[in-house]
């Protein structure tokens, strides 16, 4: 027995026949016959077409796809483009190699969809080596329409100040959309922060002082607006983190909001330590490769010009992390003299496996630690009170489920295509060779549990031998092992080919939260056979993932998602978000992360039933529509929104398209509620309509009056309101202007006036409801109601000349303002009421001279 090797090369790529035939000690023979082709298909490493984002993606522009191809016999020829839209035929284009012939090829070719076809295109590629073997890559479906899309890029970072106000940077928003886009795409948008108002100015709009948004005007097509953005830093030591909102404001882009973050340092001398962990992957799988942490530490009180009480001395940082991983790039500690300005020094980290087959999967943390010295020695404190600054990060090592040549041992052969099913050695018979003195054994197993519900599971100790195992003692040790219970932890006896079960019991399940624990179970005991007695030592390395879904209760989500995706094609619905969705589902089945499976199938559902009742409101509204023309009934805003939600209907967003066709309907509601056509009325039902009508006619004379009296009351209300509102304002405004000096003189002249005018017209429109009330209910003429509106202006004036002169309750702005409203109006009055006097005359003038004229006419 044993292993024997025969080498051969071969000059060409074809295919060869072999075979070998084997004799045994006993003349036995066994013949084994096979055919081993050296050439071999070409495959494909990546497809990727350029542009590849929606703004960019549009009819009549070229799209250029690339393809990486690998033959391992070097002898790629040629690759062939295929391309079509939704309905169409392939369409073939030649790509170009644009490298040397080698393990790896990169060809490119390109297409241009027409200008009056948007829609889904697919496109794949077939490659050849010119020797027999091709391959056909997968296809790729991009979407190339006429879409409203924007970005957004700005300046925004960490900035440090002290009791002022000072510009941090700007944000620039870009209309990317197309000018062909149905019902053009014409943008708004609404910033807002979460900071308290009055920190952060956009635009420098004065008002920002009192509220925290921002409206922008209408940014067109192919146009771009950049907002300055200021910051009012506080006169005591903080340091509070920000964040900007921009909200697209008419629901035309398929992005609705993005959102920016700034950190406003209100801090005052001395130097000021800042880091920050930037990005980092958030899983990583077991394999041959290396991941990025970015970090950076900064003195965010250092300047181009040398401070030395700004300066920070002495600055130390260093990272804490499992002795798995090993630098490739960047240092686990680092020393700074002095740090006199306020650049970014990186401390960020390049990892790899350190030695990849004993690694564990589970979460690992790393920890980032800086600190430094001020001038005079001490530590530097931040807005906190932290003396020393820790910034830590959570990462998910997950096991590796294709071949990459390394066994990771914990992960198992289970999870881990490299590695073996573990096998046990059985005695021989026999006389012959002795063995060795103990026996010992590697194996693994893999449990689910579901967090909250099955906190323990059964465990099977085998015996694969001829002989039985013995006096056999299991320990456990492993992450949480302290957690782990475990009945019985000694068998006296397993028989030869049989096994027993023990019981594994988390004691503490709020320590086992949502991931992978690793427990290794040492089985230590004796074999005895009948020529001596063995040590046996076995480890069952057992992979226990925590989930807070069953792996069931996924694979029937996973399903129906499938069948709602199938469901809405057949209905010819967009589904690229659903299966963007569905491929995040795999992603998080892959990493046994079922929570995430389940919340991707509730996007799914919403998605799926918005996209149905959407359908339904627009056959239901499309009904009412027609119903409304036939009645000659006016539903224009309702016929507005509903073209708005079949726009976005169209475009896929099914879940904004319902709330859109919700408001519309409820939009129509209101513009057929009580409406009706009279002449329509008339002509089918003259009887009946003509008593409605007159019932109708006394009933709307009387509700008239109480609707207009129940309104001018509410409406007078709010002008009390209103008035008390712009007289704080204006309270406010002239605090910060003269007492707390944080607004120039041009402001508080702009507010004032603005303010004024509003109170002005406040006043003036609620004497104007008051009088209107008054004189609701009054039939005695409306010479009379002006006579007694005249009388009440003047009591107004003097009452507010009281309150100003004697009392001193008015601020003379105020006072003015007010009187100038009552006299304003007290003019107009005493205008009409001449008016009518004037024309009563020649009234009275005409008819005593038409009494004249027919007196002297004798008969």
């Amino acid at each position: 027995a044993g292993l024997y090797y025969y080498n051969r090369s071969f000059d060409e790529n074809g295919s060869y026949s072999w075979n070998v035939t084997c004799e045994s000690i006993g003349y036995e023979t066994k013949t084994l016959t096979s055919t081993t082709n050296t050439n071999m298909a070409p495959s494909f490493i990546s497809l990727t077409n350029s542009p590849d984002n929606s703004a960019d993606l549009d009819p009549n522009k070229t799209i250029t796809v690339t393809a990486n191809i690998s033959d391992v016999n070097y002898n790629v020829d040629s690759a062939l483009l295929q391309w079509r839209n939704s309905t169409g035929e392939w369409q073939n284009v030649s790509m170009i190699n644009t490298t040397l012939k080698s393990r790896f090829t990169i060809f490119e070719g390109n297409f241009t969809a027409p200008y009056d076809s948007p829609g889904n295109y697919t496109y794949r590629v077939i490659a050849n080596d010119g020797l027999g073997k091709t391959t056909i890559s997968s296809e790729n479906t991009i979407e190339v329409i006429w879409d409203c899309t924007w970005d957004m890029s700005n300046t925004l970072d960490v900035v440090a100040g002290w009791d002022e106000n000072v510009e941090i940077g700007e944000i620039r928003i870009n209309n990317t959309g197309d000018q062909e886009f149905e019902g053009n795409c014409h943008l708004g948008f609404h910033l807002s922060h979460n900071l308290a108002a009055g920190r952060i100015y956009f635009n420098n709009w004065a008002f920002n002082s009192v509220y925290a948004y921002y409206d922008t005007p209408i940014i067109s097509t192919g146009e771009s607006m950049t907002i300055p953005i200021n910051a009012s830093f506080l006169n005591e030591v903080s340091q509070d983190e920000g964040s900007i909102l921009i909200s697209e404001s008419y629901g035309l882009s398929e992005t609705a909001s993005r959102t920016v973050g700034v950190t406003l340092v209100s801090t005052t001398g001395g130097p000021y330590m800042y880091s920050k962990i930037e990005s980092y992957p958030i899983s990583v799988y077991l394999t041959n490769t290396n991941f990025t942490i970015d970090a950076y530490l900064r003195n965010l009180m250092g300047s181009s010009t040398v401070n030395e009480t700004n300066t920070a001395y002495n600055v130390t940082f260093n990272w804490t992390l499992s002795g798995e991983f090993t630098p490739k790039e960047g240092s686990l500690n680092g020393f700074y003299e002095n740090l006199t300005n306020d650049s970014l020094m990186d401390t960020g980290l390049n990892l790899e496996f350190s030695h990849l087959s004993s690694a564990t999967p589970g979460v690992k943390d790393f920890v980032f630690f800086v600190e430094g010295y001020n001038q005079s020695g001490g530590l530097i404190i931040d807005a906190a009170g932290n003396k020393n600054l820790t910034k830590s990060i959570s990462i998910s090592f997950l096991c590796y489920n294709e071949s990459d040549g390394t066994c990771v041992a914990s992960c198992g052969y289970l999870q881990d295509p490299d590695c073996s099913k573990p096998v046990v050695g059985t005695s021989s018979g026999g006389g012959g060779g002795g063995g060795s003195d103990d026996r010992n054994v590697r194996s693994s197993a893999y449990f689910e549990l579901l967090r909250g519900e099955v906190q323990e599971f059964s465990l099977e100790i085998s015996n694969n031998y001829d002989n039985p195992k013995e006096e056999l003692e299991i320990k456990v040790s492993g992450i949480n092992s302290e957690f782990i219970s475990i009945s019985p932890s000694k068998i006296d006896r397993i028989d030869p080919h049989s096994s027993k079960n023990i019981t594994v019991k988390i004691t503490a399940p709020a320590y086992f939260e949502r991931g992978v624990y690793v427990l290794n179970f040492d089985i230590k005991g004796k074999v005895e056979t009948e020529e001596k007695t063995y040590d046996y030592s076995e480890r069952k390395v057992v992979t226990l993932t925590i989930v807070e879904v069953e792996r069931s209760e996924a694979d029937k989500l996973i399903n129906e998602s499938k069948q709602m995706i199938k469901e809405m094609e057949s209905l010819n619905l967009k589904t690229e978000d659903l299966k963007s969705h569905l491929q995040n589902m795999s992603s998080s089945y892959e990493e046994v992360n079922f929570l995430g499976v389940k919340n991707e199938y509730l996007r799914i559902k919403s998605i799926f039933e918005a996209s149905k009742k959407s359908l339904s409101l627009i056959d239901e509204l499309s009904n009412l529509i027609d119903e409304a023309k036939k009645n000659g009934i006016d539903v224009f805003e309702t016929k507005k929104l509903f073209s708005l939600a079949q726009v976005i209907f169209n475009r896929g967003d099914y879940e904004l398209a319902l709330e859109k066709l919700k408001e519309a309907k409820l939009t129509y509601a209101l513009e057929t509620k009580g409406e009706f056509n009279l002449i329509y009325a008339v002509k089918n039902h003259p009887g009946q309509t003509t008593g409605i009508l007159f019932a109708l006619i006394l009933f709307s004379i009387g509700s008239t009056l109480v609707v207009k009296r129940s309104l001018l009351i509410k409406k007078i209300r709010l002008l009390d309101d209103e008035e008390k509102l712009l007289l704080q304002l204006i309270q406010v405004v002239q605090k910060e202007c003269f007492v707390d000096n944080k607004m120039s003189m041009e402001e508080y002249t702009e507010a004032m006036d603005q303010y004024e005018k509003k109170l002005q017209k406040a006043i003036a429109d609620k004497i104007e409801a008051k009088t209107k009330l008054k004189n609701l209910m009054n039939i005695h003429g409306k010479k009379q109601a002006l006579e007694e509106e005249k009388q009440r202006l003047v009591e107004l004036i003097k009452k507010a000349q009281a309150d100003y002169l004697n009392k001193g309750k008015l601020e003379t702005r105020i006072y003015d303002n007010m009187v100038k409203s009552y006299t304003s109006r007290l003019s107009k009055v005493e205008s009409k009421l001449n008016f009518m006097e004037a024309k009563q005359v020649l009234n009275s003038t005409k008819r005593r001279g038409v009494s004249r004229l027919f007196g002297s006419r004798k008969y």
